[in-house]
């Protein structure tokens, strides 16, 4: 059977990147043995019996992604953020019709990188896997294309909970991400705070007496971290600043960048009501970012 070149895409990749490559090899490397991990077979795939809803034994988090472990994996690290996997995919609607299979690449896992290249619940989903591992999970609508809406015209794309078997093959960490600051878990005593909650804390001091304006396109380089200490965003990996309008920031960004001058830094504290607001795949709770002021246009 041929596959939607387009559905298949867009079933592993968000919009953001496209970038998969294939590999021969599936095999993974445990301390002391070699585990060879079979992908599934090509072709059309059978959906499990409890496709149309997750078993009471799943586990189920505050998001709503529900997952069952099918094969504990050998590993110990869980992949995060740039990190890079070799996976086996294979992708149900509840109604029992498969949507993809990476049995169908040549029988090769595909590799791609956690954070900027799939739907927020695989990502989810993969970040609490293992090498090794191979679970099923059902991941609603709102974490991967939208919810199904009755008598909404067809798309590519299939709406409502998708139900994923994920097989991590292999993992490889990526190095170089800032480490998260002492003072990252709570505001500290001696930080400045506005009346909204937002806090901050000035780290260098900039030049001259000129501010971003609301409508402003800024210059910046930033990390974020969670209050849990981990990266979810950052420019260091490329070392160069990155662009970005006024307009398209979270609340807590666009108040804090209009306090700073140019050359300017600061660690901002940003409540979750500034910040992403629950928004799927994003951090939930309070934020934690360090924000360079590199250049102001106009």
């Amino acid at each position: 059977m041929r596959f939607n070149r387009l559905v298949l895409s867009g079933l592993l990749l968000s919009a953001a990147a496209f970038g998969c490559k294939s590999k021969e090899s599936a095999v993974f490397d445990a301390p002391a043995t070699t585990v060879t991990i079979t992908g599934p077979p090509a072709g059309v795939i059978p959906a499990p019996p409890d496709v149309a809803a997750a078993p009471d034994s799943a586990e189920r988090a505050a998001s709503g992604l529900a997952c069952i472990v099918l094969r504990k994996g050998t590993g110990h690290e869980h992949p995060a953020i740039y990190d890079t996997v070799e996976m086996y995919q294979v992708v149900w609607t509840t109604d029992g019709k498969m949507r993809m299979n990476t049995g169908n690449n040549g029988g090769a896992p595909v590799e791609f990188d956690v954070t900027q290249s799939v739907l927020p619940g695989v990502r989810e989903a993969i970040e609490l896997m293992v090498e090794g591992e191979k679970r099923r999970c059902w991941i609603p609508g709102r974490l991967a294309f939208g919810e199904a809406i009755e008598g909404a015209p067809p798309s590519s794309k299939p709406r409502g909970t998708l139900v994923y078997e994920l097989t991590l093959v292999s993992l490889k960490k990526a190095a170089g991400l800032p480490a998260a600051p002492p003072d990252v878990a709570a505001v500290p005593a001696d930080a400045e705070r506005s009346p909204s909650g937002l806090a901050w804390r000035v780290l260098k001091k900039g030049v001259g007496d000129k501010h971003p304006q609301p409508n402003s396109i800024v210059s910046l380089l930033y990390t974020g971290w969670t209050t849990g200490g981990k990266v979810f965003t950052t420019t260091a990996r490329q070392g160069i600043p990155k662009s970005t309008k006024m307009t398209s920031v979270i609340p807590g960004w666009h108040a804090g960048l209009q306090m700073m001058t140019r050359g300017e830094k600061r660690r901002f504290w940003i409540p979750q009501e500034l910040a992403y607001r629950g928004q799927p795949g994003r951090p939930e709770g309070t934020v934690v970012f360090d924000i360079e002021l590199v250049a102001i246009a106009p």
